[in-house]
């Protein structure tokens, strides 16, 4: 269960028309000791528009890990203090997390059905919580190695870190360390690269992951299983890469485009996935913040690939792929969806690939075939259970009903979709970058560049506005987790 009500997001008018301008005129009026204290205000402002309760929630928790951090830092050579107090910390949080996230067996268990009562509230799933926490942990985890160092005066860059709200419902998860101020000189160039970057993210949002969520409704939700047919649940299903792809990425561009906005910098999330050539460079690419995570703070302890046998690898890799899954939902098709890219990524440990590919076919091949998975392992995600997810397959593959009418309504939503289905294929791969790089060569194409590039984003910003008016939007699909 979530909270998906009146709360505040980086894409709703309230945000982008008075919370974020208001916010930076009293950031950047402020001097930089001043700053963090501003954030840390705004922050609980973002967070109170959502559940009062579930504020204090994250107070309370971030106050507990600053506590927790600061004793770690003077506990000096006291080795059993450093870690009774570093478990301690990590525990609390992977305990508040799993308890959150399976808080539809503990609300069932105390029977609580009155859903106006404080106790049902309080058990909703806190939006932002999963990636608060992974950032809680990379915070004492840090710490306790010795590469954050943390004060009582200067507790308020820890609250900071912990609830800036630029990046508090769906990451990207960044480090302590990537929170700094850059220097002065070069915050006028980052908050115009921020503008830029937010409205990129919100048109990707808008004209893209919400008009092709109309598509992928249709075939997931409303479609009974004798309505099917291959090229139906085919459609259905590459709209559902593409849209979970562009509602993802354009939350990540819109967070981080926030954070430039206030002199920070953070990590790329996304790039470019579905160009990759590999099941690992997919991963490398997709959520790149959460991949980096669970490598530094889950794999890498674990061992890494720097054990004894391969069969240690391959152990560590497992962990990593269920604690994912499970991290998703406890569901068997979110298991499921992560043991596939584990056995996807140790077929191509144990085969050598892609490095073994040498002819130009059989790499396009390999290309190929972990698309089309990435596509179907997508669908068990997607779908409300496991067997709902198979029957869907089965369908692509020709098995089971199909539906002659279907194929005709297949042509329909591609004649009445078709100028957001071009653009959604074409810029999973990097042609902007590419078309940007070649008028870099002639003066007068970058100099024009540099003009249109802007003037059709703020178009499609007009454009995206228009439709949120009139269509409304969705939530954010990783809100949920």
């Amino acid at each position: 269960m979530n909270t998906m009500g009146c709360i505040m997001t980086i894409q709703s008018n309230i945000f982008w028309m008075l919370f974020l301008p208001v916010t930076l005129l009293l950031y950047h009026s402020m001097k930089d000791k001043n700053k963090p204290l501003i954030l840390c205000a705004c922050s609980l402002i973002f967070l109170l528009f959502g559940s009062a309760l579930h504020t204090v929630l994250f107070l309370v928790l971030c106050l507990v890990n600053l506590l927790i951090g600061i004793g770690i830092c003077q506990s000096g050579g006291q080795t059993a203090k450093r870690k009774g107090l570093y478990i301690s910390g990590v525990v609390l949080d992977t305990a508040v997390l799993v308890f959150y996230k399976y808080t539809g067996i503990f609300s069932s268990y105390l029977h609580l059905t009155d859903t106006e009562s404080a106790a049902y509230k309080m058990l909703l799933f806190p939006l932002g919580l999963s990636f608060f926490i992974f950032k809680a942990i990379s915070f004492l985890t840090d710490i306790y190695r010795g590469k954050v160092t943390v004060s009582q005066d200067a507790c308020e860059n820890s609250l900071v870190y912990m609830l800036f709200f630029g990046q508090f419902h769906s990451g990207p998860i960044s480090r302590y360390s990537d929170m700094a101020l850059v220097p002065a000189g070069g915050r006028t160039a980052l908050l115009t690269q921020g503008v830029y970057r937010y409205l990129v993210g919100f048109c990707k949002k808008t004209l893209l992951a919400d008009v092709l969520s109309r598509i992928t409704s249709e075939v997931f939700m409303k479609s009974s299983p004798d309505e099917l047919s291959a090229a139906y649940v085919w459609l259905g299903a590459i709209c559902w890469a593409l849209e979970l792809y562009y509602d993802f990425s354009g939350y990540s561009d819109m967070a981080i485009g926030v954070t430039n906005m206030f002199g920070m910098q953070v990590p790329e999330n996304f790039l470019y996935p579905y160009a990759t050539a590999s099941a690992s460079d997919f991963w490398r690419r997709w959520h790149a913040s959460l991949g980096a995570w669970f490598r530094d703070y889950v794999y890498i302890p674990l061992g890494g690939s720097r054990t004894k046998t391969r069969l240690g690898t391959y152990r560590n890799l497992l962990a990593v792929w269920l604690l994912t899954g499970f991290w998703h939902g406890i569901s068997l098709n979110f298991i499921v969806w992560g043991l596939g890219h584990f056995l996807l990524i140790l077929l191509e440990k144990a085969l050598g690939i892609p490095k073994r590919l040498h002819s130009a076919a059989a790499r396009i091949f390999w290309r190929i075939f972990v698309l089309t998975a990435v596509v179907l392992l997508w669908v068990i995600f997607r779908c409300n259970d496991l067997m709902q997810g198979l029957q869907f397959i089965a369908v692509m593959f020709g098995f089971g009903a199909q539906n002659p009418n279907s194929v005709h309504r297949v042509v329909l939503m591609l004649q009445d979709y078709y100028a957001f289905l071009i653009p959604a294929l074409l810029f999973t791969v990097p042609v902007i970058p590419m078309l940007q790089k070649k008028c870099e060569a002639s003066q007068k194409l970058n100099a024009a560049w540099n003009v249109l590039c802007p003037v059709c984003v703020i178009a499609m910003f007009l454009l995206s506005i228009t439709l949120l008016v009139y269509g409304g939007n969705n939530p954010f699909v990783y809100a949920a987790f």
